[in-house]
């Protein structure tokens, strides 16, 4: 599946599926119960290299 940085920002809403961890937990997986249960770490809260060039492609799309 292809990438529209005009139409998939935001990322979480409308392509979550493209949203990953570093370790590779899916967006949909980072939650509180997940960290209150040990299962998640400091880690998992970061944004992916590859996120971070899809929001800029967002960005330099936005003009």
């Amino acid at each position: 599946m292809s990438f529209d940085p005009a139409t998939d920002y935001p990322l979480g809403v409308h392509r979550p599926d493209l949203v990953t961890t570093p370790s590779g937990v899916p967006l949909a997986e980072v939650t509180i119960e997940r960290l209150r249960a040990g299962s998640l770490d400091a880690n998992d809260i970061r944004a992916t290299p590859e996120t971070l060039r899809r929001q800029a492609a967002v960005a330099a799309a936005a003009g």
